[in-house]
């Protein structure tokens, strides 16, 4: 179901072919944002970040003994996605996605790796009988 949500979102909900439109400046966004102050270049990175949380946390669960390709997965999502883009031209193939995606993916598989620590460490607590004795 995520994935579906994904590729709705970088490529079937794009307009008509625009022409080829690849954009391999690195860090362009990021330039843009901090020497213009573009509120539109920081909604794209952050949208982008975002959309591969997701992923990095759903990963981890779905694939634990693999969760260690988790970012390299992650890059080669996103890659796809953008290698889509410019062969179907649609929208903009940027290598400034490939990096906000992966960033999104990290993020979620460290949020993934906190959740999963804190439960061992607690289910560790209450199968120990740490809490006996208390009440």
């Amino acid at each position: 179901m995520y994935v579906s949500v994904v590729l709705w979102i970088t490529v079937f909900n794009r307009n008509a072919p625009t022409g080829k439109n690849m954009l391999m400046h690195p860090f362009w966004e990021y330039i843009n944002f901090f020497e213009n102050i573009s509120w539109a270049a920081a909604h794209d990175i952050v949208c982008n970040i975002l959309l591969f949380i997701p992923f990095g946390f759903l990963y981890g669960v779905a694939y634990d003994k693999y969760k260690k390709y988790t970012i390299i997965v992650a890059l080669l999502m996103s890659w796809l996605i953008e290698m889509i883009q410019l062969i179907f031209q649609l929208g903009w193939a940027e290598i400034d996605d490939i990096f906000n995606n992966t960033i999104g993916g990290y993020i979620g598989y460290k949020i993934y790796e906190i959740l999963r620590g804190c439960l061992k460490y607690e289910n560790s607590i209450f199968s120990s009988g740490y809490n006996r004795g208390r009440d």
